[in-house]
């Protein structure tokens, strides 16, 4: 689940709100392009593979990734309960929540998904829960952007890095030693233990990935 303290990009052009949609977000652009190339080469090299992603908020992040998905089969599976996070930013949530209407943001992200024709499946489970519902090796690409605290991080590491299929990526975001420093260390402790380099989108460096030998 994300929500912090930060000002949510607010929704687009006038013809994304003539539309409906609602993307506010801390996904950038050139994040989400990074995003969808990852996706693009997890579905180029296993074309049944699953793609995860984990805190979907509005589904900002999860729009970019239409263009490839859109016709085709349910190859993403969105993971999010949309119940607050372990984070610091836990009670900016519930203040959305509260201002909102309950199920407002997770109708938001359904409505998103409806109206850009984003076929997926929906574990409406916390993150280690979900990830026990996935067959081991199954995933090409796993992107977490749940709670960005470093035990939360850390536990989703554990739980998601054995559902990555060999040659796959566990992915994230919000790489950013002075505002999320436990999700950093988190990060670099899993890389370090397992002898994997983290890498970085050149153009998307709070980006990070992983990737399984």
């Amino acid at each position: 689940m994300r929500s912090d303290a930060r000002t949510a990009r607010e929704p687009g052009s006038p013809a994304e709100r003539a539309s409906g949609l609602d993307l506010r977000g801390w996904f950038s652009d050139a994040e989400g392009a990074w995003y969808r190339a990852q996706a693009s080469a997890a579905l180029a090299r296993d074309a049944r593979c699953t793609l995860v992603e984990v805190g979907c908020w509005r589904g900002r992040s999860t729009s970019f990734l239409a263009p490839i998905l859109r016709g085709g089969p349910r190859r993403l599976l969105c993971v999010d309960h949309w119940a607050g996070s372990s984070d610091p930013w836990s009670d900016a949530y519930l203040a959305v929540e509260a201002a909102e209407g309950q199920g407002s943001v997770r109708a938001a992200f359904e409505r998103n998904m409806a109206l850009l024709q984003v076929p997926h499946r929906l574990l409406e489970l916390p993150s280690v829960a979900a990830a026990e519902r996935v067959a081991d090796a199954s995933c090409g690409l796993v992107f977490l952007d749940a709670s960005h605290d470093g035990d939360a991080v850390a536990a989703d590491l554990r739980a998601w890095w054995p559902k990555v299929q060999p040659g796959g990526v566990l992915a994230g975001h919000d790489y950013e030693p002075a505002k999320h420093a436990g999700l950093v260390r988190a990060v670099s402790e899993f890389a370090a233990a397992h002898g994997l380099r983290v890498d970085r989108g050149p153009e998307a460096p709070r980006c990070w990935a992983l990737t399984r030998r």
